[in-house]
């Protein structure tokens, strides 16, 4: 059986264990269903059968129950009185009706369906002899109320009592029918219940028996293998390299053997070529301590070369550093001495403005002095022409004799008027070309002072070009020389670098060199390893 399980793969087995292993789960569940339906239709009947012996019960109660109180309100009439036991007010007969009315109810509401056909018959039966029944009871209530004693005793004794004869007989045939069927309903179920537990049971028992063989089966077929693979395994993971694994079957197993003996294969290869490259990595680590000891030595040349050459670099540097620092202030001189000039500039384009201005006010007093000269012209002419009219006046006044002496008076004065302006007249005529000759000269002294103003800006104009010129040429020097500066700075830094790096490929060197040694030792326990395997 195993060996017809090897054939299969794992996978397969495993699908066809747990196929089987869920065929008997389904069996087990398909009997349990059955037997769970079997015994809810058994318990059905014996629900229909508990309700039928309520009813059944129920009647039995009533047949007692309801005789009693017909009695008891008949026994009342002899008592009490005929009229007043049959009040409906009264106690017993009160009793009698609840129940009729109970009564009437359980016989309308009988669970027919859960009958037979002659446990219906008897049931419709049993409602007819009730009907009588109270018919009978009905007609002795109507005697009793007449006063009709005997007769209507006579109607319950007679009447009333042949049906509840009937009623009884019939009820027992009714209650041996329904209890008889409940206790074959009940025996019934009893009996599907030990079927249902027995079909259970052993379907469980089967189930679990076909499992454990199942599963011991497929267990030695995984295990087995398993165990000559782990067994192999071990032999390699102490050395031993000669492990020639088992290869049979048609499963994973077998897949896992050759894959193992391809493994240990190849692995024998792989320690056999370590072998060979252990010697020749101690061979080649001897050779490259000679070389880093000959690189070493160059090393020690380099670094001594790049100092000097270094110490060299930071004095250039320096110097350049000097040259730039004189090129900046010289800059910063001939920067002042523009600035200067355009100071100058600016003075000097304000006073050419500025006489400009003057010679405009004193060209604007000559006018206002021309002005001056027509008015002082217009008065004098004005003076003279006074002076005629006093004169008149004063030959008028003369004529008029003693009547005129006042006008000639004032004739006289207006006349002394008259030439004291002509006089003052001819004193600001005088003055005012005075001005206006003073005027002319101050605005031929201004051309003059505006062409040389002019002259001088012209100039300093030159002078300013010549010295942005110079400004540029100083700035070009000045930044040609920082470039010097921190070029040789650079050269100085670089110089040094290479002299630090050349410190550093020194102690690189005998970390090489330290490596090497620690490569011939790993040389030497990488034989000692590969000489543990045996292949």
């Amino acid at each position: 059986m195993s060996s017809l399980l090897r054939r299969a793969r794992v996978g397969t087995r495993l699908a066809l264990a747990f196929g089987v292993v869920l065929a008997l789960l389904t069996a087990t569940g398909a009997t349990a269903l059955s037997s769970i339906a079997t015994q809810s239709r058994s318990l059905g009947e014996q629900q229909r059968m508990t309700q039928l012996l309520g009813f059944v019960d129920e009647q039995r109660f009533y047949d007692a129950d309801v005789s009693g109180w017909q009695v008891a309100y008949a026994w009342d009439g002899r008592r009490i009185g005929a009229a007043e036991a049959v009040q409906d007010s009264s106690a017993n007969r009160a009793g009698f009706l609840a129940d009729r009315a109970k009564l009437e109810q359980a016989l309308a509401a009988a669970p027919t369906a859960a009958m037979t056909a002659r446990e219906r018959e008897l049931t419709a039966k049993l409602s007819d002899l009730w009907a009588a029944y109270f018919a009978s009871d009905d007609r002795a209530v109507a005697l009793y109320r007449a006063g009709q004693v005997e007769a209507a005793e006579k109607e319950i004794l007679d009447v009333g009592y042949a049906a509840y004869g009937d009623m009884l007989t019939t009820t027992q045939d009714l209650t041996a029918s329904v209890q008889g069927r409940a206790r074959a309903a009940a025996a019934q179920a009893h009996a599907d219940a030990r079927r249902s537990r027995t079909l259970v049971v052993a379907a469980l028992v089967l189930a679990a028996v076909l499992t454990v063989l199942l599963l011991v089966v497929l267990t030695r077929s995984v295990v087995g293998p398993l165990r000559r693979t782990m067994a192999d395994l071990h032999r390699v993971a102490e050395g031993d390299l000669s492990v020639v694994p088992v290869v049979d079957g048609q499963d994973e197993f077998r897949e896992m053997a050759q894959a193992l003996d391809v493994a240990v294969s190849a692995t024998r290869r792989t320690v056999g070529d370590l072998a060979t490259a252990a010697s020749e990595v101690s061979g080649m680590a001897d050779e490259l301590s000679g070389r880093a000891q000959e690189l070493s030595a160059a090393n020690e040349r380099t670094t001594g070369d790049a100092d000097r050459a270094a110490r060299s670099a930071d004095v250039v540097s320096a110097d350049v550093a000097t040259i730039a620092t004189g090129a900046g202030e010289l800059g910063s001189a001939i920067n002042e001495i523009s600035s200067s000039m355009a100071l100058s500039a600016s003075v000097a384009r304000e006073a050419v403005e500025a006489a400009e201005t003057t010679r405009a006010t004193v060209a604007e007093l000559g006018e206002a002095t021309r002005a001056i000269a027509s008015v002082v012209g217009t008065i004098t002419a004005i003076a003279e022409q006074t002076n005629l009219l006093a004169l008149n006046a004063t030959i008028e006044a003369a004529r008029a004799g003693e009547m005129g002496k006042g006008f000639a008076v004032v004739a006289g004065e207006v006349k002394e008027l008259a030439q004291q302006t002509a006089g003052a007249t001819e004193d600001i005529t005088r003055k005012v070309a005075a001005i206006e000759r003073g005027s002319t000269e101050a605005a031929d002294t201004i051309g003059r002072i505006v062409e040389v103003i002019a002259r001088i800006d012209d100039h300093q104009a030159t002078i300013a070009a010549a010295v942005e010129e110079q400004t540029a040429t100083t700035g070009e020097l000045a930044r040609t020389v920082s470039g010097a500066a921190e070029g040789t700075h650079e050269i100085a830094g670089v110089l040094t670098a290479v002299a630090g790096a050349t410190a550093a490929d020194r102690s690189s060197l005998e970390q090489v060199r330290a490596s090497v040694e620690a490569l011939r030792e790993t040389a030497g326990r990488l034989r000692q390893a590969v000489g543990a395997f045996r292949l």
